[in-house]
């Protein structure tokens, strides 16, 4: 029979069985009033309102007290009946009062005597609950048989037991034999649960110490990780990983030993944290990952030209090598090495070489690495190891065949970790490198693919063994012309885009770059003159920097105003003189003039060298002297001159320098001390010697003649063997210079010596 009682209604909320607490908004003075009046009264209501296949039910109450806090009601509400709503007042979705038309839902009354399908799903629920007061009696002592008792009233009484029934349906359901089976099964899933955590709690017991106090929940966690999936927390997931990579078979059977073994493991142990980082490294690795080619030979010419102006013999070199790499299906062979002064455009000429090819770049820089760890990796020996830059490298890249460029392969060092030069060996050997083991990783990977290029600014100082295995391509110094071409298609063009000034707004007229060329930077490359030219357009920001860019071109007259005074302007040839003469040097800058003196002082015929000189020039100068006295007969000096002793100076000596190229300067030095004939300050010179006079070849003609050219030196005498060399040079460079070519140091001291 259907009743009419006053509700509280929140949609979705869970059916009330017990004496509980609700909390509502409170809207309004009228609606806390009319809360309280149901309290004082004692009058039953509807609360705990749900839906429950497409109708409701709720639970009539009886409001016990009204607590306000917060703009909140805590109701307490004590259940009285099930019922069915046959209809309600909702005007929103919170709660409210109202009134609602409900329909009793009459408990259920049990008897030990009923044969009933209802009564025996009774008697099985009081096995289970007979189950679970023995396994765990401190729990469920104070749950009660369902004996001769309403079925609802026992509900009430213990539903902080039903944590694996439907609530809904236990409410809702109007067939007892449904509900009573159903109850059933909650409580034999229960007693399971209670049976699994006295495992648990059995395995713990026999596993942990007792100093381990946070091991009870991590135990915890992997015993029921390991009951409900057959693997423990992230195995899946990581064995998942595995069966998706593109790896040979060996490599994932080594990966799923690794996984057993970290299952056992202590979660948080740094057993489980080097197991994990391992699986994590090698399923990051591109595993049969290859990035597609779309090379044509016309498209990398261009690209070429439009990065970089001069080096022709460098960008022929790489056309050559672009083109047997596109008609060779075996892509194996030499590794190329960039070599020359700093500025040169040796990393851009790499890039340009990845953009040609399209394949991902890599940079790896050698500089100051000093741990054969760094290249090979560390071993799993202890928490902190990790995989070498090698694999590293190509785990960014994502691909196994990227460009990797290692930059500065000449500043590579070994100490007492070992000697990474050495590790590269295996890198860079093509016949090697496809099965190439990483010490972290252990496992053969193929790096055959993998296009490796290096650069150097002094291939002097790079090992012997890993040089062999390099073609050298020569980086040379720029001419004023050259810089002032790149200056103005490329350097000027990229940093005004850098500092966002407009189209058309500064201007660098070719006078003004060539001045910054010859008055303001002295290098073979062009990194000083992008910064002097950055230097400049701040300048101009500064002075505009309120209204924005103005029009402003640059001129040589400006120059003065943006960058000071000018800093290289010393190059008028100083008079003859004896003991002083102009020598050339390679350094791993670029080309340099480099002045050598030489005095004789009272003593025992001792020779004395400063400078900051290498052990090989210290050798080319005993060489040259023992060359001049030879020669004393010759050239008039007397053999009692010899027992001065002889102090050679170079210049700057805070600067190192050394190289197989100053016999030639040291024995007319010493030769114009011992004569006292002056010395042609006019031209300089550059060539090794052996003892009985012989002028021996020397490398770097370009940048030595480039050097001179900077003095305003424009005579230099050469080695006879260096005049294919000097054929090879651009006219832009030939044209300036009167070379004098020379086999005996005699005809050096006939030019070199004024009487």
């Amino acid at each position: 029979m259907s009743k009419e009682y006053f509700k509280i209604y929140l949609e979705y909320n869970e059916p009330i069985f017990e004496e509980q607490i609700v909390n509502v908004p409170i809207l309004d003075k009228l609606r806390l009033a009319n809360f309280n009046d149901l309290s004082k009264n004692g009058e039953l209501f509807v609360c705990g309102i749900f839906e429950y296949e497409k109708e409701y039910y709720g639970t009539i109450c009886r409001l016990l007290r009204v607590k306000q806090r917060e703009g909140e009601a805590f109701l307490n509400v004590k259940g009285v009946e099930r019922v069915k709503i046959i209809s309600f007042a909702q005007s929103n979705d919170i709660f409210e009062l109202s009134t609602a038309l409900v329909e009793s839902m009459t408990p259920s009354f049990y008897s030990v005597t009923d044969s009933s399908a209802f009564a025996t799903s009774i008697e099985n629920c009081n096995k289970y609950i007979e189950e679970l007061r023995k396994s765990a009696p401190i729990e469920f002592s104070d749950v009660g048989m369902i004996q001769e008792l309403y079925f609802d009233d026992w509900i009430k009484r213990n539903s902080r037991i039903l944590k694996y029934v439907s609530r809904e349906l236990l409410f809702a359901e109007k067939k007892d034999e449904i509900r009573a089976s159903k109850l059933q099964e909650g409580l034999m899933m229960m007693a399971v649960s209670v049976e699994l955590d006295k495992d648990i709690e059995k395995t713990l017991s026999d596993s942990m110490s007792k100093d381990q106090n946070d091991y009870i929940l991590r135990e915890k966690l992997r015993i029921i990780n390991k009951e409900l999936y057959n693997t423990d927390g992230d195995s899946e997931k990581y064995r998942e990983k595995i069966d998706k990579l593109n790896a040979p078979d060996d490599v994932k059977q080594v990966l799923i030993d690794e996984l057993a073994k970290v299952t056992g493991m202590q979660v948080g142990s740094p057993e489980s944290y080097v197991a994990r980082n391992y699986i994590d490294t090698v399923c990051s690795l591109p595993w049969g990952v290859y990035t597609e080619e779309n090379l044509t030979l016309e498209n990398a010419r261009k690209i070429l030209e439009e990065d970089h102006f001069g080096i022709e013999e460098v960008k022929e070199r790489i056309m050559e090598f672009l083109a047997i790499h596109k008609l060779v299906k075996e892509k194996k062979g030499n590794i190329l090495c960039f070599y020359g002064p700093p500025g040169t455009g040796k990393t851009s000429v790499v890039k340009s070489i990845a953009k040609a090819l399209g394949r991902k770049y890599v940079r790896l820089s050698l500089g100051g690495v000093h741990d054969e760890a760094e290249i090979r990796g560390h071993r799993r020996t202890y928490i902190g190891a990790l995989a070498g830059k090698i694999i590293t490298g190509i785990r960014d890249a994502g691909s196994m065949n990227p460009v990797f460029l290692m930059d500065e392969v000449d500043k590579l060092s070994a100490d007492a970790k070992g000697d990474p030069a050495s590790a590269l060996l295996e890198v860079l050997d093509p016949e090697q490198n496809k099965a190439f083991r990483d010490n972290f990783i252990d496992l053969p990977f193929d790096l055959s693919q993998v296009l490796f290029i290096t650069t150097a600014n002094n291939i002097q100082t790079i090992a012997r063994p890993l040089l062999d295995r390099m073609e050298l391509i020569e980086m040379s110094s720029y001419t004023i012309e050259e810089k002032k071409e790149i200056a103005l298609r490329h350097l000027i063009p990229k940093q005004l885009k850098e500092h966002a000034v407009p189209d058309n707004t500064v201007t660098f007229t070719p006078e003004a770059v060539e001045e910054i060329i010859d008055a303001y930077t002295l290098e073979a490359g062009v990194r000083k003159l992008e910064q002097l030219v950055a230097r400049i357009i701040r300048k101009i920001a500064v002075k505009y920097g309120d209204v924005g860019y103005q029009p402003v071109t640059v001129d040589k007259d400006s120059l003065v105003g943006y960058l000071g005074a000018p800093k290289h302007t010393d190059k008028e040839i100083a008079p003859p003189e004896v003991g002083v003469i102009t020598g050339l040097a390679y350094t791993e800058y670029g080309g340099v003039t480099m002045e050598m003196e030489c005095v004789l002082t009272a003593g025992k015929g001792n020779l004395q060298l400063t400078g900051n000189l290498g052990d090989v020039m210290k050798e080319s100068a005993k060489e040259a002297f023992t060359l001049v006295r030879s020669k004393a007969e010759k050239y008039g000096i007397p053999q009692e001159a010899f027992e001065k002793d002889v102090h050679i100076n170079a210049t700057e000596g805070g600067v190192p320098k050394d190289g197989p190229s100053a016999g030639v300067a040291l024995s007319t030095v010493i030769l114009s001390a011992f004569t006292g004939k002056k010395i042609r300050s006019d031209i300089a010179l550059t060539g090794e010697i052996t003892i009985t006079g012989k002028v021996l070849a020397i490398g770097g003609v370009k940048e030595k003649s480039l050097g001179a050219l900077r003095k305003g030196i424009t005579t230099i005498i050469l080695p006879s063997a260096n005049k294919a060399d000097v054929e090879a040079l651009s006219p832009t460079i030939k044209d300036k210079i009167n070379y004098i070519f020379v086999d005996r140091i005699e005809q050096v001291f006939d030019k070199m010596l004024i009487d």
